[in-house]
């Protein structure tokens, strides 16, 4: 079992030993549940990612999306949410978890549920990454083109630290804010959500 005592914040390490590439999505599953204390990814080249806990302040933002983003889920019915542990399967082979996501019930509808306590092989309609201090903003933006070519109609990149986001959608430039004086509109992917950026100060 991989010691977790040793990883510290602010740190993404990667496992490339080959026995290790070679997982089976079930063997990487196993994986992830023989080491619960650790976040787990795996890239499309089957590299495997060590992701470190988000400090309280990232973690409390994402919250406060999640919120009102499920608030208006509830009255939608829309589909199902995940936290940054709700890992999916995306086409290009890697396993991905966002702060916060939705999938719609459309995509569900054709999974087993025995798939569903996995990773399952499915891509979120919408996700919301929130950029921590520690977090590489090279890194999370490569990510977020990742979502995008694998099937999510839209995706947020929130920095609080600088109060930026940038938004991304399929087959446009991505749009990109300064200053949390504005709200958010998810109308393509979400019609009628919208999200106050000025819940995330203080």
């Amino acid at each position: 079992m991989v010691s977790a005592t040793t990883i510290p914040d602010g740190f993404n390490v990667k496992l490339r030993p080959e026995y290790l590439r070679g997982m089976s999505a079930e063997e990487f599953f196993r994986f992830c549940q023989d080491n619960p204390k650790l976040r787990l990814e795996r890239d499309a080249k089957g590299e495997i990612i060590f992701i470190s806990p988000s400090g309280f302040q990232s973690s409390n933002l994402s919250h406060e999306i999640a919120y009102e983003l499920e608030s208006w889920n509830r009255v939608h019915k829309y589909g199902k949410a995940t936290d940054s542990n709700g890992g999916f399967t995306l086409p290009n082979g890697a396993i991905r978890a966002a702060d916060v996501a939705l999938v719609s019930f459309a995509r569900l509808k054709n999974l087993p549920q025995e798939e569903l306590k996995k990773f399952p092989a499915v891509t979120p309609n919408f996700i919301v990454e929130v950029i921590s201090p520690s977090d590489s903003l090279a890194d999370q933006q490569a990510k977020m083109d990742e979502w995008i070519q694998n099937g999510v109609e839209l995706g947020w990149l929130i920095c609080p630290q600088t109060e930026q986001v940038w938004i991304y959608e399929p087959s446009k430039a991505t749009v990109h804010h300064t200053g949390f004086d504005r709200s958010l509109s998810g109308e393509l992917a979400l019609p009628g959500f919208t999200f106050d950026l000025k819940l995330l100060r203080g």
